[in-house]
């Protein structure tokens, strides 16, 4: 878990509707903000809504230039069920063959309000496709409350399709957050336009019971609130 999100690890996904929700969301790179402020205030709203955004920048390591990009969105759907998907995408731009291995970090930080919730525990799941760049690493983890639902990686070069699931508890009160953190390494002599990602993919085909919300995308977080 990197520092940023030790600072902000409250998180849950509601599954039963519920009248009044709130969901916010920021990325950061490398530690510095790129949307929101970094300390998201949940906005209230209803059920079916959403908050979606986007974010492209450009990131110096050393001296090595990297473009990032995400795409994330955080919501409520039909059955009261919050989903949250998140794709960043990292890419060596640089004119010449890194100098160095360097690191860069992306993460999405969401909060999740709900003014009648007292006990958010349960078990979440985190779905997780990366494409790995040759010569570099990713891995990728949600945090809940300060507690990792499991570490998806680090692998090296390739293309991976991971899930992880625990049964969290001692997650309370009305406003939880969402901390997902990915890291990607590039190695020295990395070519430019290296790509490292967590790409949108269909939703699993799946069914889970009646009444539980799913998520498809870069991450999965489901379960049932508890009053």
């Amino acid at each position: 878990m990197n520092l940023l999100s030790s600072t902000l690890l409250r998180a849950a996904a509601v599954a039963v509707a519920l009248p009044l929700l709130g969901v916010s969301a920021t990325v950061a790179i490398n530690g510095v903000c790129v949307n929101g402020s970094c300390t998201p205030v949940p906005v209230t709203y209803g059920i079916g809504n959403s908050q979606s955004g986007s974010t492209s920048n450009g990131v110096i390591v050393g001296t090595d230039t990297y473009s990032t990009a995400t795409t994330f969105t955080a919501g409520v759907n039909s059955n009261g069920g919050t989903y949250l998907s998140f794709d960043p995408t990292v890419s060596y731009v640089g004119t010449s063959p890194s100098t160095s291995t360097d690191t860069i970090t992306v993460d999405l930080l969401a909060s999740i309000y709900d003014p009648t919730a007292t006990d958010w525990d349960g078990t979440y799941s985190e779905h997780v496709p990366l494409i790995v760049a040759t010569g570099g690493t990713a891995s990728a983890e949600l945090f809940v409350d300060g507690q990792g639902v499991g570490l998806v990686g680090p692998y090296g070069a390739g293309t991976y399709n991971v899930s992880e699931s625990a049964t969290l508890t001692g997650v309370n009160g009305s406003t939880l957050d969402y901390a997902y953190d990915f890291t990607f390494t590039f190695a020295a002599g990395t070519a430019p336009g290296a790509t490292s990602s967590s790409p949108s993919v269909p939703e699993p085909a799946t069914m889970i019971p009646a009444g539980l919300g799913l998520v498809g995308f870069g991450l999965m977080a489901l379960r049932r609130r508890k009053k």
